[in-house]
């Protein structure tokens, strides 16, 4: 290795990993930093993450796959991030990443389409997904000038977040009625909460303070923790559940744990309740109905209330307002109750109209003709 000079600028000359002879110009005229730049290259290569502009990288998708799970992907609090890998694995395979391209993507969210009726939010996530598994491997083996990110010239699909189902309270009591034993605390707290499932799923009763009536979440969905207050008809509840004392989980599974390394009696967390929460509301003759509509279900009722949309929006965890304002219009009935109150205020319109308006009709007359 070495520098020698070309009239101004200083080059540099040494040898690659592969034996072959590299000669560079630095585009520097000080010589130190010229020096600089190639004991950036010395220690580079010293430490085995060296990378000519020329290499290719000859990562597979698979490869790609479980790079990512070991140093990312399981350390996300999302469950769903094993179930997306396998699906992008099993479509892309053993393609290397160089032939990976946004045709190739585009025919991924064909094929994601024709399986069966996707949101376009669904297939968004996958893509937001494989986005970001390379940018990561990009930046950290250092492929930022050989290896471009195809996703970035894939447009994503235009998404309607603004579905807004809530229940009335008829629905509401049918729903519950309906609930088996197991599920209807769980739907109960849904709706005195807004929790979102996982949220419920994963709380203990460490997180749960019945003296200062709140629940604590460590990590909500947007990465932060958040407080949620308890309101008296769901202390009740929460003081009549037999988990209560055995501490651990407040909603744990039925199923007890399973594996060597298991206490006797100990049982995990639900998953999810999908098959029991649809035979519910089926009972209940409710469609088009998830639930986290229950979610939507609390909010919609607390702003017909006339609770105000800053503080839904404190309750629910949302970040900004704008995530909000989908609750803003939610019932006709409500907004003309509402907007009555302006005549109260205001006064009737016949307290204007008591004697004959001067000149009004003459003057508008004589406007026309003259």
């Amino acid at each position: 290795m070495g520098l020698y000079r070309r009239g101004k600028i200083w080059y540099i000359r040494y040898q690659d990993p592969n034996g072959k002879e590299v000669r560079k110009s630095t585009n520097q005229e000080y010589k130190k930093t010229a020096e600089k730049i190639l004991a950036k290259i010395q220690t580079e290569m010293a430490e085995g993450k060296y990378l000519d502009k020329q290499e290719k990288p000859v990562m597979t998708f698979s490869s790609l796959c479980e790079w990512y799970w070991e140093h990312h992907g399981q350390h996300l609090k999302s469950s769903g991030i094993r179930g997306m890998l396998n699906r992008l694995k099993d479509f892309f395979g053993d393609t290397r990443l160089t032939a990976i391209t946004p045709e190739t993507i585009i025919e991924y969210v064909q094929y994601r389409k024709s399986l069966k009726k996707l949101s376009p939010s669904t297939v968004n996530r996958d893509l937001q997904q494989l986005k970001s598994m390379f940018n990561l491997v990009i930046t950290y083996k250092r492929w930022k000038k050989v290896l471009e990110n195809p996703v970035s010239y894939v447009k994503l699909a235009r998404e309607n977040n603004q579905r807004v189902r809530y229940l009335d309270k008829n629905e509401i009591d049918r729903l519950l009625d309906c609930c088996k034993a197991h599920l209807r605390p769980i739907v109960f707290l849904a709706l005195r909460t807004g929790m979102r499932q996982g949220e419920i799923f994963k709380m203990r009763w460490s997180d749960v303070d019945l003296k200062k009536r709140q629940i604590f979440i460590p990590v909500s969905k947007s990465g932060e923790s958040r407080r949620v207050p308890i309101s008296p008809d769901l202390l009740e509840m929460l003081l009549s559940l037999p988990s209560r004392l055995k501490g651990g989980h407040v909603f744990p599974s039925t199923m007890p744990r399973r594996g060597p390394d298991s206490k006797s009696g100990s049982t995990d967390p639900y998953v999810d309740v999908k098959n029991s929460f649809r035979q519910a509301l089926k009972l209940a003759g409710i469609e088009d109905f998830r639930f986290h509509d229950l979610r939507h279900t609390f909010a919609s009722h607390l702003v017909m209330q006339g609770v105000d949309l800053n503080t839904v929006r404190e309750l629910l965890g949302h970040h900004s307002l704008a995530m909000t304002l989908r609750y803003a219009h939610l019932s006709p009935g409500h907004n003309h109750e509402a907007i009555s109150k302006i005549d109260k205020a205001l006064g009737p319109f016949e307290r204007h109209t008591t004697g004959t308006p001067t000149g009004t009709v003459e003057n508008l007359e004589k406007h026309k003709t003259g």
